[in-house]
């Protein structure tokens, strides 16, 4: 048992990189911590390396990420990867250094490895709160190691692949939108927690903007790509930017040609590698297109735009309109009798006409004021209120009972 435990004191543990940038559920999860910090927690972190894309999950050091400071160090017991330590908005993370190109192949590398340490940190930092995701058997096990060890376990969903599946011990999950939450309502017998996509100045606040691009982001199928490789087709005067994720430029290139179109004739469209701060990304977005097909949990992106001021027009999937309104514009798309979404001529048509508004001055004018009216919802100061509101009754309530009932899986 933690006798020690802190109720403002929490460990965020993650087998993938908290600096993977092309993960929403990764930034939401750091971003939390740097809120928490704010309010006077002390928060550690403890990731590996590996990220969607495969790219090293390590945030640059200088004038793109100016708060950060990172040093590297020895493996800290026999077996474990060499680790990089990195202090970031009063959050100290420890990132487990897996080579280059690793994604999903986390637990093959460094699976054993990863739960001890994890136990390890639990058992040196004695936090009230184990905030995490998954539901793999090693998740099952830290998870069940931090309550048998009296610490509450803060399960974050951020898509919808836990149905059906068995959650790993918890005191509560944490969902990003009233959507997920009605959607997981039968999921769990424990608190249940709804806090929206978080914000922190220094990762998604713009400074200087210029509104260039129709900006989209991970060019996948799922996200909406052939809508958006239709419309710089027709406008060819409308200057489109996408900005890989999962997906990149050969994805998009490859969706083009079998929609009929040269990739290498788009002109208008400026492909970019990613992996860079989203404040750089939205300081040229003159709109930014969220047409996904997906259910979505959130839409961390659009979010981000409406915090910044910026135009943002979304699909009916999911939560993006419970995200964007009263801040953005929802321009639904064709569903089937099944209720899959999908691109056909009458949604191009309407998506068209939308841009066309965007594509006018005095619409975009009055699309931004919108969007930076809405913005409210999204400061940083609010917002870590209420984190730190949430998570500190989580926190009490577990250390104030010394029995409890198990809750979900394990």
């Amino acid at each position: 048992m933690l006798a020690s435990a802190a109720p403002r004191r929490l460990l965020l543990a993650l087998p993938q990189s908290l600096f993977d940038l092309g993960s929403g559920a990764a930034v939401s999860m750091r971003l939390m911590a740097c809120q928490l910090a704010s309010s006077g927690w002390q928060v550690q972190a403890v990731c590996t390396s590996a990220t969607e894309s495969g790219r090293l999950g390590l945030p640059p050091v200088g004038s793109r990420w100016p708060s950060v400071s990172r040093r590297y160090l020895a493996p800290a017991e026999p077996g474990e990867p060499p680790r990089w330590q990195i202090r970031d908005s009063g959050v100290d993370f420890e990132v487990w250094a897996l080579p280059e190109g690793t994604r999903q192949d986390w637990a093959r590398l460094v699976g054993a490895a990863w739960e001890r340490g994890v136990v390890r940190r639990l058992l040196a930092l004695q936090p009230a709160v184990l905030f995490t995701f998954g539901a793999d058997p090693s998740d099952h096990r830290i998870a069940a190691a931090a309550r048998a060890a009296g610490c509450a376990v803060v399960l974050a969903l951020h898509n919808l692949a836990y149905l059906g599946r068995s959650l790993p011990p918890h005191d509560a999950l944490l969902l990003p939108s009233a959507h997920m939450a009605a959607r997981h309502a039968d999921v769990s017998p424990g608190c249940t927690g709804t806090l929206p996509p978080p914000m922190w100045d220094a990762d998604t606040a713009v400074s200087t903007h210029e509104p260039v691009f129709f900006t989209f982001f991970n060019p996948e199928p799922a996200k909406g790509v052939e809508l958006v490789i239709r419309l710089a087709a027709l406008r060819p005067d409308w200057p489109f930017l996408v900005v890989a994720g999962r997906a990149g430029g050969a994805e998009f290139a490859a969706t083009a040609s079998r929609l009929g179109i040269d990739p290498s004739k788009l002109h208008n469209v400026t492909v970019s590698a990613g992996g860079v701060p989203v404040r750089e990304v939205l300081a040229l977005a003159r709109a930014v297109l969220v047409p996904s097909l997906v259910e979505e949990a959130a839409g961390r992106v659009a979010a981000e735009a409406i915090a910044n001021g910026i135009p943002v027009i979304v699909s009916d999937s999911g939560a993006l309109p419970e995200t964007v309104t009263p801040g953005g514009q929802v321009v639904p798309l064709r569903r089937t009798a099944g209720g899959v979404l999908q691109v056909d001529e009458a949604g191009v048509d309407r998506w068209l006409a939308a841009l066309q508004t965007l594509a006018d001055e005095a619409g975009w004018r009055q699309a931004s004021a919108r969007a930076r009216a809405a913005s409210t919802r999204w400061q940083v100061a609010a917002q870590a209120r209420a984190t730190d509101t949430w998570f500190s009754q989580v926190a009490e309530s577990v250390v104030a009972s010394a029995k409890r009932p198990s809750r979900g899986g394990g």
